[in-house]
């Protein structure tokens, strides 16, 4: 779609001077077929090997840095651009953070506040529920059963007012 897109622009704009040629459209039959649930798999393996295996968290993955790139073969592979806000996390950043997932996964709720004070996480009265809740929205699910149908900014807000957060652990935010 992206590449019929340009040649119509190309077409009605450049493609009326005299001497130019139009561009063919491509034929949406002769596309290859995508299979989307790979493509998110693969993105969740990629961005999870980056952080990983080569310590590196990408700050921005948005879908406007993800490319859809044709391989010779004629399927589809994919691209990812803009590494401007990158940071480097360390082994052992790497593996707090693994340990913070896995607890939050177990629903461990006393690992889950360790492991946050450990990364570095200070509130004001460090208050053990206000903790569990800022690394389950932060780092596992955002719904509205956590956060009451209150939209993400507001919950956080009122997370903030109920127990001030101090410090926040500093290499798991950009």
């Amino acid at each position: 779609k992206l590449e019929n897109a340009s040649k119509v622009a190309y077409n009605y704009s450049l493609g009326w001077l005299p001497g130019m040629e139009w561009k063919q459209y491509v034929d949406r039959d002769t596309l290859p077929l995508i299979n989307h649930a790979k493509l998110v798999d693969d993105l969740i393996y990629i961005h999870g090997w980056e952080v990983l295996v080569d310590g590196y968290f990408n700050g921005d993955p948005h879908p406007g840095n993800i490319l859809l790139l044709p391989r010779k073969k004629g399927d589809m592979q994919l691209g990812l651009i803009d590494y401007g806000q990158v940071k480097d996390l360390s082994k052992e950043d790497r593996l707090l953070m693994c340990r913070i997932i896995i607890a939050l996964a177990d629903e461990n709720k006393s690992e889950v506040i360790r492991l946050m004070k450990e990364a570095g996480y200070k509130s004001q009265n460090m208050n053990d529920d206000i903790i569990y809740l800022y690394a389950k929205v932060s780092y596992d699910e955002d719904n509205d059963e956590l956060t009451g149908g209150k939209h993400i900014q507001l919950f956080m807000e009122d997370i903030q007012a109920k127990d001030p957060i101090e410090a926040l652990p500093k290499d798991f935010i950009m």
